[in-house]
């Protein structure tokens, strides 16, 4: 009977898991990971057990960390690498009640982070761009492409030509990375599920009276 128990509590556990966090933290984990290998000791970065030690190791990572091409990561990624490695320390570090967020007990990572974030701003990396007035009545849905750290990247076309009824010529894209975070990727996901398959390609849908004087979804 315990064995029952147990495995539908293992079952709805994993379950529950949001697919796209569980992907984004293995991705950034392995990447932390391959950082550490032969500059730290073997063990993984869960089993740290000082706060000193984790904080000079993290603040070292994302001091160096880089893409694979050689260029930086922009600053939302950097967000996504700590708020993956912040989810997995917290459920499996050594050190109890571990929080990343303490800036008290992990002050140089915090002071690395706040100097690496203010660094790629210098670079044009902080995804500052927004979206102007009207550029939300030209967003299409394909212009939402997920990324596999769980967030989106909103590609923001300037073009004139960007106008209903003219797709097909659409000029130039700005990109802004929506970074992951559970809540509000969920709200992103729950909106583009629920959309009609016939839809317009709009991003935003509106309302429409219909013959019958029942309000449809364009």
């Amino acid at each position: 009977m315990a064995n029952e128990y147990n495995s539908n509590i293992e079952f709805f556990k994993e379950f529950g898991q949001v697919k796209s966090t569980t992907n984004a933290t293995k991705i950034w984990l392995r990447n932390l990971e391959e950082f550490r290998r032969g500059k730290f000791v073997e063990e993984k970065i869960e089993y740290v057990s000082s706060a000193q030690e984790l904080d000079k190791q993290l603040a070292t990572y994302i001091a160096e960390m880089k893409q694979k091409n050689g260029q930086q990561y922009s600053a939302s990624s950097i967000r996504c690498a700590i708020a993956a490695i912040h989810r997995h320390l917290v459920k499996n570090s050594v050190i109890t009640g571990l929080d990343l967020h303490n800036q008290a007990t992990f002050p140089t990572f915090w002071e690395v982070i706040n100097g690496k974030i203010k660094f790629l701003s210098d670079l044009g990396l902080n995804d500052a761009k927004g979206i102007r007035g009207k550029e939300h009545s030209t967003l299409l849905l394909e212009d939402f492409v997920k990324r596999e750290d769980g967030g989106f990247t909103v590609y923001i076309y300037r073009s004139k030509t960007n106008q209903r009824g003219a797709f097909g010529s659409r000029g130039k894209a700005d990109k802004i990375l929506i970074p992951y975070n559970e809540e509000i990727i969920s709200y992103y996901e729950k909106y583009i599920s629920s959309r009609p398959r016939d839809a317009d390609p709009e991003f935003y849908l509106q309302e429409k009276d219909d013959e019958d004087g029942w309000y449809i979804i364009l």
